[in-house]
């Protein structure tokens, strides 16, 4: 575990400037979001067929959620623009072609 934008941990509240839409918020305590059992009961309940992520890191809690995601079923889809990483660009290449082929697919533009 790397220990930052964990429930509970450094980094992890929400940045200030954010625009809030929803009253929707869920904890988590390991990278995959569907580890929160009430985010996958919020998923699962709403019918989703493909869920838009974004994050903080690409190889780590942003690919996580996509797999998990998958594993459940459902489409995911990673944004770009709202998507960095902290790891080097081979691995992020190697993370972004593994995710590819579980059909994880990447937006490149956001539509405004």
């Amino acid at each position: 575990m790397f220990g930052y934008s964990i429930a509970g941990s450094d980094g992890a509240e929400l940045y200030n400037g954010l625009n809030i839409v929803s009253d929707h918020c869920f904890d988590k305590y390991f990278s995959d979001a569907f580890s929160s059992r009430k985010f996958k009961e919020f998923v699962c309940a709403g019918g989703y067929e493909t869920l838009h992520l974004c994050g903080l890191d690409e190889c780590g809690c942003v690919a996580a959620t996509a797999l998990g995601a998958v594993k459940r079923g459902l489409n995911a889809a990673i944004l770009r623009e709202g998507t960095v990483t902290r790891f080097h660009e081979n691995k992020v290449n190697a993370i972004c072609k593994m995710l590819n082929s579980a059909g994880i697919q990447y937006i490149d533009t956001v539509r405004k």
